[in-house]
């Protein structure tokens, strides 16, 4: 199987690591004074989140989502953009709901919803990194990436940065929620951020679904057989 440096290499191979400016892998932050009662709070109501998203992913299957989602009526797609803006930033497996969306939405509407809620949830985990909680970001990114791999993201910004993140996107391999927190501590744009996430999300979106219905529809088929 082809790397992940084979992409990169490839696409960005005008990179120079002799652009690093300081040792710091990230952009630098400044120490600013903290309400540690809110700073608990948030803490504490993030980790039961975490812990409610998790005890979600070990027994929701996309089928019971599916049902789950189709007794709103109307409210459907609403429901499911907003639980996709939203799971993700927890590290809910997002194919769990992209298959959910597919099967109660069909191939087109499941891989419009499934865009418009993997775009906004890019936005906010991207926000969510850069301006609330970058140093507990930093942390999660220091452990999960090598520091070779933390060196190049340093310099994503600009062209070599817009190109990285398609590339990224595009490969199932790499986590699609590490990328979204990982990129709000580097040097790119939030508009190239956006545009380069949306770009690379579009095949990925369309291609998952329908692997996923043919792959849901084939094992109905030998079911009915039996």
């Amino acid at each position: 199987m082809l790397s992940i440096d084979f992409f990169y290499h490839n696409a960005i191979h005008k990179t120079s690591f002799h652009k690093l400016k300081s040792n710091h892998l990230f952009l630098s932050t400044k120490r600013e004074p903290r309400n540690h009662k809110k700073t608990a709070v948030l803490l504490v109501l993030l980790i039961a989140l975490a812990a409610l998203t998790w005890k979600l992913s070990t027994w929701l299957t996309p089928q019971q989502l599916q049902q789950a989602l189709q007794q709103t009526g109307g409210w459907a797609p609403v429901l499911y953009i907003g639980l996709f803006v939203l799971l993700p930033a927890f590290f809910f497996p997002v194919a769990v709901l992209a298959l959910a969306g597919g099967l109660l939405f069909g191939l087109w509407w499941g891989s419009v919803y499934t865009f418009i809620g993997a775009v906004l949830n890019c936005a906010m985990m991207f926000l969510l990194a850069r301006y609330v909680g970058r140093s507990q970001v930093q942390r999660l990114v220091e452990q999960k990436l090598s520091p070779q791999w933390q060196r190049r993201l340093q310099m994503a910004d600009g062209k070599e940065g817009f190109l990285l993140l398609i590339i990224l996107r595009l490969i199932p391999a790499v986590p699609y929620n590490l990328i979204n927190y990982t990129f709000g501590l580097t040097g790119i744009s939030f508009s190239s951020y956006l545009l380069a996430s949306a770009i690379g999300i579009i095949p990925g979106t369309f291609a998952f679904i329908n692997i996923c219905l043919l792959y849901t529809s084939d094992a109905a088929d030998d079911k009915a057989r039996v």
